[in-house]
């Protein structure tokens, strides 16, 4: 009796099905990645990003970038973590420790504010940088 690997014989497999010419399944991939970019895109214009928490904004973002609606530069922007503190367009210290991975938080309002406090005192690598991010949540 001969004992293999589950991992040698699932890759012995693997490369068989795959120069096999013969194998009788057929997967339509056309199909599936228009129904995921579909509903990606359906799911980021019908969002409500005034009150969506972190995690479901990492979500959506994860998902747009997979289907190429943003690119890897928002993405990240979209799914790094708030500041602790941020300044809003008075001037004035907000303070966001409160928000959590579960807490629903206005990104619209926030990457409108960053954006317009960014044009605002000349800083046109951060502008442009969150030009798209606000463009993602309907802020511009």
């Amino acid at each position: 009796m001969e004992i293999n690997s589950l991992r040698s014989y699932y890759n012995y497999g693997f490369r068989n099905t795959r120069t096999s010419k013969s194998s009788g399944i057929e997967i339509d991939s056309k199909d599936a990645i228009s129904v995921a970019s579909h509903t990606a895109d359906q799911n980021a214009s019908n969002l409500d990003f005034s009150s969506m928490s972190p995690r479901a904004l990492r979500d959506v973002a994860r998902a747009s970038l997979d289907d190429g609606a943003i690119d890897q530069e928002t993405f990240s922007v979209l799914s790094d973590g708030l500041p602790m503190e941020a300044v809003d367009m008075s001037g004035r210290l907000v303070d966001l420790s409160h928000v959590t991975d579960d807490t629903p938080f206005d990104f619209r309002g926030y990457f409108e504010s960053q954006l317009n406090l960014a044009l605002s005192i000349g800083d046109t690598r951060l502008s442009e940088t969150l030009r798209p991010v606000a463009a993602f949540v309907g802020a511009a």
